[in-house]
């Protein structure tokens, strides 16, 4: 037990490491190849993102870890946590996205007070649902004691978004909108693959 423990926490960490250090590395490209002013957008449509994503989700993920790992030898109940809380999120985030489309001149006023932005704030909001489904998938793994794929889905997750951003950055232009855009084909690509697997 002791032994799992310590060798589940140490894949944890590396591949905390790992999604860190990538964006750590990231940092000077996207500081370099963006102005100070569409870094300090994109920074600030992240914090938004990361706010909003507790919001839409209600947290369900702790009612995941909490539930499916007290839950390990019943796996029909699992299923249905796990589906459920993954219906319940998606269709959280199709409501966020479909309000930001509808609604995306007046949100890009009133956070970036430019209502011709309003293609950052749908493209952002699809980048942050697809990103927080993705670790919704990660934290379902986790709460079944899978850790080595739980640190292989995210080091993938880090590895294709600051491939396909490094790839696209160079070949194409450097507006946070590409960037964002980027960032999703990366995060369609993965979910792909993990739909597939």
């Amino acid at each position: 037990m002791i032994k799992r423990f310590l060798k589940d926490s140490f894949l944890y960490t590396l591949a905390a490491l790992f999604t860190k250090g990538i964006g750590f590395l990231m940092l000077p490209i996207y500081t370099r190849v963006l102005s100070q002013q569409d870094y300090g957008t994109f920074d600030y449509l992240n914090a938004i993102g990361a706010f909003i994503a507790v919001l839409v989700a209600l947290e369900i993920t702790q009612g995941i870890m909490r539930f499916a790992a007290e839950n390990q030898e019943d796996t029909s109940f699992t299923r249905r946590i796990v589906s459920t809380a993954t219906w319940f999120s998606a269709g959280n985030y199709f409501i966020v996205i479909l309000v930001c489309i509808l609604f995306s001149e007046a949100i890009a006023e009133l956070l970036l007070g430019d209502a011709r932005k309003s293609d950052l704030i749908i493209i952002a909001v699809v980048n942050f649902s697809g990103a927080a489904m993705v670790y919704l998938i990660n934290v379902t793994l986790r709460s079944q004691l899978r850790a080595k794929e739980a640190v292989v889905i995210s080091a993938i997750s880090a590895a294709f978004v600051a491939c396909f951003s490094l790839v696209f950055i160079v070949v194409f232009d450097f507006e946070i909108f590409f960037v964002l855009s980027y960032i999703i084909l990366a995060g369609s690509f993965l979910s792909l693959l993990l739909f597939l697997y």
